[in-house]
């Protein structure tokens, strides 16, 4: 039988695998500071993004959301909010397409898509599912890929939110890239976690920031 330090990896990605993809994918930012760099995908989605900043506002947190293409260009009106509060976006493919099922030609097609007026560099490709020569080929073109130190799974059935937020918060630490997510299914979970997960931190000292991005050629 597992026991919970056998599924840590269902949250954290294993070391070496950060270790054999460092060169090409970024799972961790500079600790040192007390930041934790917190990250949404899938979004955004009417009447729950409008929450996340609020929750996000009341913790005076920033964060990247990595938004799906057709998502952003259908609901321009919350890119906007998101932008004025000063959380920064990054792609998360114009549709939520598999990489390791898909043509590196079509993959970078669609992560290069975005709505008109929105730019970024971050890219953060679907189910983290990505091959060397596709990273490298979104690389030439200016991109930096995010994956992530923590994921919080709250897109899943999880049968005990207390449970999964003490291990969330277990494994996170200073300089880690934490993902939520502002999806439909992922509501009821992302609503109870978060406010939770940014208390613990904020009484810790930490503050929330977006992610670096770098200059796209």
């Amino acid at each position: 039988m597992l026991n919970s330090q056998d599924l840590n990896f269902l949250f954290a990605p294993p070391h070496w695998l950060r270790s054999l993809t460092k060169r090409l994918l970024t799972w961790q930012c500079p600790a040192g500071e007390k930041k934790i760099f917190l990250s949404f995908d899938d979004g955004p989605t009417p009447g729950l993004t409008e929450r996340v900043l609020e929750i996000l506002e009341h913790y005076n947190a920033r964060a990247t959301f990595f938004l799906i293409g057709k998502n952003a260009e259908a609901h321009p009106d919350l890119v906007n909010a998101l932008l004025a509060k000063n959380h920064a976006v990054g792609s998360h493919g114009w549709e939520h397409i598999d990489g390791w099922r898909t043509k590196t030609k079509a993959f970078v097609k669609n992560a290069e898509r975005f709505p008109a007026g929105i730019s970024t560099s971050l890219f953060r490709p679907p189910y983290g599912r990505i091959f060397p020569w596709q990273a490298k080929t979104l690389q030439s073109k200016g991109f930096q890929i995010i994956m992530w130190s923590l994921l919080s799974r709250d897109y899943e059935a999880l049968p005990d939110l207390d449970a999964a937020l003490e291990k969330i918060i277990r494994l996170t630490a200073d300089g880690s890239i934490v993902v939520f997510h502002d999806s439909a299914k992922a509501k009821k979970n992302c609503l109870y976690l978060l406010p939770r997960f940014l208390d613990h931190f904020n009484k810790q000292g930490f503050s929330f920031v977006v992610l670096p991005m770098t200059q796209k050629p």
